[in-house]
């Protein structure tokens, strides 16, 4: 037995659940769309998961990168305290207590003379304020009309009073009716942010597969979010055996 040249039995990586949480929102995305063919609750239950951990994995993504710049001596982008100007002193020290994900995600960006596209920019705060409705549980009113048939009651009519008006680039539903295709645009516009942080600070996220016969996926700019969502992690083409 000859010995690996080179080897280091005692190694130390940085651990994310980036991976965990977009790998969970897709699974939970397709689960939505197979139940919405009959069964309108699980399918609302399995979007409003989705759309919590597609927007987690975008915030811990950003929070690798900040991890890396300004709490990991060992990180070849790390930034040292004494090279640090006073704004981005106070910065930091909020960046595990209260600081905005987008303030976060704009300050990246413009280490590589980077930005978000306005669109996506808004879209991005759109499902932002979707993930904080959900996760918050913020109430709501709705007037409903019923009409009487003999021993049963039925629904005529139904009116929620939620401002759509805060979603009108990417048209999701208020929080109690979010279904797959809500799910669906949530989990486009994190992987569109996403790619666009993975190019910008030319480096790569990888996805491990929820299923054993998936690949895993990885997150560049060459992704095709549209044939993910669509179709899922490619499979192993398994050879047929003679």
């Amino acid at each position: 037995m000859h010995d690996l040249e080179g080897f280091e039995e005692l190694q130390e990586s940085t651990l994310s659940l980036m991976d965990d949480h977009l790998a969970l929102a897709v699974d939970l995305l397709f689960e939505s769309r197979r139940e919405g063919y009959g069964m309108w609750r699980y399918c609302h239950l399995k979007a409003m998961s989705s759309i919590l951990h597609a927007f987690l994995a975008l915030e811990a993504a950003i929070n690798l990168i900040g991890y890396e710049l300004f709490f990991d001596p060992a990180s070849p982008g790390y930034i040292a305290p004494e090279q640090r100007a006073i704004p981005l002193q106070l910065m930091v020290r909020r960046w595990w207590s209260g600081l905005s994900w987008i303030i976060k995600l704009e300050y990246i960006l413009s280490l590589s003379q980077g930005s978000l596209p306005p669109r996506l920019k808004q879209e991005l705060l759109e499902c932002a304020r979707m993930r904080n409705w959900i996760a918050h549980g913020n109430p709501y009113k709705q007037t409903i009309l019923l009409e009487q048939h003999f021993l049963t009651v039925g629904l005529v009519d139904r009116e929620v009073h939620f401002d759509l008006g805060k979603f009108s680039n990417t048209k999701l539903k208020s929080p109690a009716f979010v279904d797959h295709k809500d799910a669906h645009t949530v989990n486009r516009v994190v992987l569109e942010g996403l790619k666009t942080l993975a190019f910008q600070t030319q480096r790569q996220f990888v996805v491990s597969p929820m299923n054993k016969d998936e690949e895993s996926v990885v997150i560049d700019a060459d992704l095709n979010v549209d044939e993910l969502l669509r179709h899922g992690p490619p499979t192993f083409e398994v050879p047929d055996v003679e």
